[in-house]
């Protein structure tokens, strides 16, 4: 079974939205880009969805767009 993968581009407006938030520099950011998986020859399809992931030296939560 083939499959294709394409990678999807991380949209700037949000990273630009999310760099302007006071404080931010207190917190490691992560931009992950999405994608989508194509099975040749089938009607399935999956798509991995953006993530933000934000942490400081504690905790971290994972943002999903």
């Amino acid at each position: 079974m083939k499959m294709t993968i394409e990678k999807l581009k991380f949209p700037a407006s949000i990273k630009i939205k999310i760099m302007k938030i006071k404080n931010i520099s207190k917190l490691e950011l992560d931009f992950i880009s999405g994608k989508n998986i194509i099975f040749e020859n089938t009607n399935v399809a999956l798509h991995e969805s953006h993530k933000i992931i934000i942490s400081n030296n504690i905790s971290s939560v994972i943002l999903l767009n």
